[in-house]
């Protein structure tokens, strides 16, 4: 299974509580075998960013958003 984790970030930076949830799912994924694909967008438009990560999780064959 391939998963996307799409991030349409307006900055660089991210909440401690976010980034520490986070980092706890990309462990628990990779340790259950699931691919993770990471797509981060920055200072676009937030219906830009949501369509860019959506075609760009089609064009990697990610199976889920």
């Amino acid at each position: 299974m391939k998963v996307a984790i799409g991030l349409p970030h307006v900055t660089s930076e991210g909440h401690p509580d976010f980034v520490d949830s986070l980092i706890g799912l990309i462990t628990y994924s990779l340790r259950a075998g699931i691919e993770i694909v990471r797509i981060s967008t920055y200072r676009e438009n937030i219906t830009f960013a949501r369509n860019k990560i959506a075609t760009t999780a089609l064009e990697q064959g990610c199976d889920y958003i």
